[in-house]
Formats: structure tokens, sequence, C-alpha cells
């Protein structure tokens, strides 16, 4: 089983999720990003979720992960 370590950057401003995007294709890191812009507990640990089966991340995404990605995947993803 593939296991993939899924973090986040949680907002409820549109506006806020296109500046931190802006940030990361800046080069500014995951954390500093997460610090400023994050209003998710999970804030405390850099938007750190855990491991978790590639399963489960890939519903919430809708794309799929092969076990040779090893780079950062950085998806919007709209919820309500």
């Amino acid at each position: 089983m593939i296991k993939v370590r899924a973090s986040q950057i949680f907002t409820h401003s549109m506006e806020d999720v296109v500046a931190a995007k802006k940030l990361l294709d800046a080069g500014t890191s995951f954390e500093e990003t997460v610090e400023k812009y994050s209003t998710c507990p999970s804030k405390k640990n850099a938007g750190d979720l855990g491991w978790m089966p590639q399963g489960n991340l890939q519903s919430i995404m809708g794309q799929e992960i092969s076990k040779d990605q090893e780079q950062p995947l950085f998806l919007l993803i709209r919820s309500e």
C-alpha cells in the first residue's frame, strides 16, 4: 500500500488562496505560507495532516498519485 503525506493551507477567503499560491510559486516555504494564511487547527503543525493511504488523498484531490511522485503537489481544492 502506498502512503502519502498531506499538508494543507486552509482558508475561507479566495483572496488568501490566490495570495498563498503566489507566495508558494515565488519560493516562499510552505511552513511560512501556512503560518500567514491558514485558518485550520493543522496550522500549529505547519499544515501537516499526517500519513494516509494513497486512495484517501486521491479521493479528496480527484487526481491519481503514483509511487514515483517525489515532488510536492500543489492543488487548489474548493469545498463547501
